[in-house]
């Protein structure tokens, strides 16, 4: 079950019972997608809180989606190592980029909608301007990256392990410093906010705020 909230004073607006199992949700302008179990990606109207449009999307389970802001394009990922963009109305395939990887990851799409990004193991790859082949974008020498994100205007990167925070310029993959949390929990997922901070949130729910202007 998905419990739906309301923009007005944070109340929840019903539940949604779904006849799936699913491991990923992403949210586009005014739709919901969920990555099940059977490799589909399904499209979700919660104004008319009913279901829409599917597609096949992979063998196996859908360990990851993320939408562009303009909610045109959606990326998914699956255990089938498999890398996909759809253009979401009439789900045409954009890109398909194969040999990524089973595990769960995060993807996130740059503000233009033009690049994808995803993290596999220590390493942040980069489908640039809709190339199916990507390219190593930072190497994380220490260790496996457990959370990053993308700055607003594309120049940045944070990567996230072990509690350090690591600030990398995109251009160069070099990085431009490197910040401790506060607390060393290992942090389950991060945003980079269009006014310049960094959000990651923490195993015992803690939020940690930080400066990416200092990055």
């Amino acid at each position: 079950t998905v419990r739906l909230w309301g923009p007005d004073k944070g109340l929840p607006v019903g539940d949604l019972g779904l006849p799936f199992d699913f491991d990923c949700v992403a949210g586009g302008v005014d739709r919901f997608y969920f990555g099940d179990q059977r490799g589909n990606v399904r499209e979700f109207n919660p104004v008319a809180m009913k279901w829409e449009s599917a597609t096949k999307a992979h063998v196996g389970n859908v360990t990851a989606i993320a939408t562009s802001r303009d909610g045109k394009r959606l990326a998914s990922s699956g255990t089938d190592g498999v890398l996909m963009t759809w253009q979401v109305e009439g789900w045409k395939a954009l890109v398909k980029s194969e040999g990524n990887g089973a595990e769960p990851r995060e993807i996130r799409f740059s503000a233009n909608g033009n690049d994808l990004y995803l993290a596999m193991g220590n390493d942040v790859r980069a489908w640039m301007g809709g190339t199916a082949a990507p390219k190593s974008l930072y190497r994380n020498p220490k260790g496996v990256i457990a959370t990053y994100d993308i700055s607003p205007d594309g120049k940045s990167l944070f990567v996230v392990d072990a509690g350090f925070v690591r600030f990398v310029d995109v251009g160069s993959g070099k990085e431009q410093s490197v910040t401790q949390a506060s607390n060393p929990a290992k942090p389950l997922q991060s945003a980079w906010l269009p006014d310049g901070r960094v959000l990651l949130r923490k195993e015992e729910g803690l939020i940690v705020v930080l400066d990416g202007k200092l990055g």
